[in-house]
Order: structure tokens, then sequence, then C-alpha cells
């Protein structure tokens, strides 16, 4: 199979069918030979939306 390339403009429409024969693949025949390694996973854990404040207690002893 050659590559085929699309912009989003130009993507065909996704039948069922399609989405039946994607769904019905084994892991183990999907071929990800072209995708690169991960290598580094710095920065894909979401951050809070904010840092909790932190406030100095003082304990009486």
């Amino acid at each position: 199979m050659g590559m085929v390339s699309y912009t989003l403009d130009t993507l065909p429409p996704v039948s069922k069918e399609d989405l039946d024969a994607v769904a019905a693949l084994r892991d183990e025949d999907i071929d990800c030979s072209d995708i690169p390694e991960l290598t580094n996973c710095a920065g894909l854990r979401p951050k809070p939306a904010h840092e909790p404040e932190k406030a100095a207690v003082t304990v009486p002893t």
C-alpha cells in the first residue's frame, strides 16, 4: 500500500463499514512501524489549572 496524504479540506468521508473494519483489527495486526518512538514524556501529564495556595501554619506546643 502506498502513502496517501490528505488535508482537512480533502478528507474523504468515513463509512460505517470503514469504522467497523478498524474496530475489528487486533492490536497485533496494526502496523505502527512508521510512528516515531516516544522518547520524552515530559509535558504529557496535564497540569492543574492553578496551584493551590500554601499557608504557613504554626502549632502551639
